[in-house]
């Protein structure tokens, strides 16, 4: 399949954790199509929104954003495949960051509520790695605390410094991120070869 499109061909074959899916080489792929898809539909819209509805533009973002969490959720109890590979379905996780990029959401002054925020982002994206099980309907309404938590993260540290930043600018943390998006990239396809 082509990789822009690769999430609407993984949707199209058998479910993501179904045993089949260890032998699909770049199943993987479907993450990037749909980052890809947003990045080129969402600043279209944006600019669309700006030029047609220049003082509403803040309720539409935020009411297409419920929209899509909601077809998630929906989507999740009725058509599982579709609400993990389906750009629509995902787009508030991608949302969230643009809401703050756009400076939607008020700023965080005080130096105790940014550490507090930054502490309570962590502990709900260590909460998700640590609680979650394949077992839970995913992503819908389970992908909000993570996606949350990593926007409390990036707003805490938006507007002063804080532990949290301080720990994610330590040398080997920065090194992991660095290299991250080409361990994405090769895990799957080394894990299947395996």
């Amino acid at each position: 399949s082509d990789l822009k499109a690769s999430n609407v061909f993984f949707w199209t074959q058998a479910g993501y954790f179904d045993s089949d899916s260890t032998t699909k080489l770049l199943l993987h792929t479907w993450s990037l199509a749909v980052e890809e898809q947003f990045y080129i539909v969402f600043p279209l819209l944006l600019s669309f929104l700006l030029r047609a509805f220049p003082t509403r533009l803040k309720p539409i973002i935020w009411a297409l954003m419920a929209a899509s969490f909601a077809s998630a959720v929906a989507s999740v109890a009725l058509a599982p495949s579709a609400a993990f590979y389906l750009p629509h379905n995902r787009a508030w996780e991608l949302m969230i960051g643009s809401v703050l990029a756009l400076g939607m959401v008020p700023k965080i002054r005080s130096a105790w509520l940014r550490e507090a925020g930054a502490a309570a982002g962590l502990a709900m994206i260590g909460a998700a790695v640590l609680l979650y099980r394949e077992q839970m309907p995913c992503p819908g309404a389970a992908a909000l605390l993570p996606c949350l938590g990593a926007a409390l993260v990036i707003a805490a540290g938006e507007t002063g410094p804080t532990l949290m930043g301080r720990l994610l600018s330590w040398r080997p943390v920065v090194f992991v991120g660095l290299i991250s998006y080409s361990l994405y990239l090769w895990h799957w396809p080394v894990m299947v070869g395996a």
